[in-house]
């Protein structure tokens, strides 16, 4: 009777989860319907294939180097933050609350247009990398410090009895678990630069949303463009969103292991 049951749960499960899916897109096709005009279609979109390939790959490039970038500021940063010289650990705390205190469209602004120009340096396709680096750097600075904080200091007290180096101790031990437990807010992180991609559009960036406003320009096809923008981010994001819970789960069951 218990593996009926379980059966039957696990059955249920997946067409609830169909029927749920089932509602919002029936709730996205009542409002395209309501709002669309009399000639809406998408592939007056698809018509600039090249176009949108080419912000695709540019969004997707950008991103990547925003969260590695990143990824090195973030790890400088808690270094600097974490530094007996107060001096360094004031520079990274005044740059940690500052960055965390700008919005992103205001720094993407600030870099190209004032920083940019200061150093006489105009390829705005590298200053939103840097800007993007500079958001999310005090983001991984924070994943850092929440990685290495929870490793359990008894660990250290046995690899001290134990012999162990001090490489060994990262190497074989410590490394390795800060990796796991920085992976899904490294993924969320590159889910957030993708989608702070598309306010490099106010420097002329060829990423998905200016792609799209430069569409949108040539055949007022704006409904279409707006959804067709829509879907693109959600392409990006919901695959990473799946990854993102299913290396936590692993990062459970290891822990369980633990």
């Amino acid at each position: 009777m218990k593996t009926k049951k379980t059966f039957t749960q696990s059955i249920n499960k997946p067409i609830q989860f169909f029927m749920a899916v089932l509602v919002y897109i029936a709730f996205i096709a009542f409002v395209i319907l309501r709002v669309a005009p009399n000639n809406f279609s998408i592939s007056r979109i698809f018509e600039y294939s090249g176009l949108l390939k080419e912000a695709f790959k540019n969004t997707m490039i950008i991103s990547l180097f925003a969260v590695l970038f990143g990824t090195v500021l973030g790890f400088v940063l808690y270094l600097l933050r974490e530094s007996r010289i107060y001096f360094l650990k004031s520079a990274a705390n005044i740059f940690i609350e500052v960055m965390m205190g700008t919005p992103l469209l205001v720094l993407v602004f600030i870099t190209s247009f004032f920083i940019g120009e200061a150093f006489n340096y105009s390829e705005d396709y590298v200053l939103g990398i840097i800007a993007l680096t500079a958001y999310i750097g005090p983001y991984m600075a924070n994943m850092f410090k929440g990685a290495i904080e929870s490793i359990d200091p008894q660990q250290y007290i046995v690899m001290d009895l134990y012999g162990f180096t001090g490489f060994q101790k990262y190497r074989y031990i410590i490394l390795p678990q800060i990796a796991i437990r920085m992976m899904p807010p490294l993924m969320n992180n590159l889910s957030y630069a993708i989608k702070g991609s598309s306010l490099l559009y106010v420097t002329a960036v060829t990423e998905i949303f200016y792609a799209i406003k430069i569409i949108q320009s040539k055949t007022y096809a704006y409904s279409e463009g707006y959804l067709v923008l829509w879907l693109a981010y959600l392409a990006i994001t919901i695959p990473l969103t799946l990854l993102n819970k299913y290396i936590e789960s692993r990062q459970k069951e290891y822990e369980d292991i633990d």
